[in-house]
């Protein structure tokens, strides 16, 4: 396990979590995050769609390690 930190909806976080893990799992089971959704796992329903950098990008199909330096902002502002 590793420690991973990133920047939730203005907050620095770090969690410790094995690096093959899904973001969106993080983001969700972890964090309590529930504002993406699950829908298909493999990036193409958009269900779990949210704000990172600016830009749209899908966690589910990203493991936690992606996040990285990212930050993430209110799924309200996409």
């Amino acid at each position: 396990m590793s420690g991973h930190t990133f920047v939730l909806n203005g907050e620095r976080v770090t969690v410790e979590i094995a690096d093959d893990v899904g973001l969106l799992w993080v983001l969700r089971d972890v964090l309590g995050v529930t504002g993406a959704k699950y829908g298909c796992g493999i990036n193409v329903c958009k269900a779990c769609t949210s704000h990172v950098n600016g830009n749209a990008f899908n966690p589910c199909a990203a493991p936690i390690g992606a996040a990285q330096g990212l930050t993430r902002s209110p799924r309200s502002r996409v």
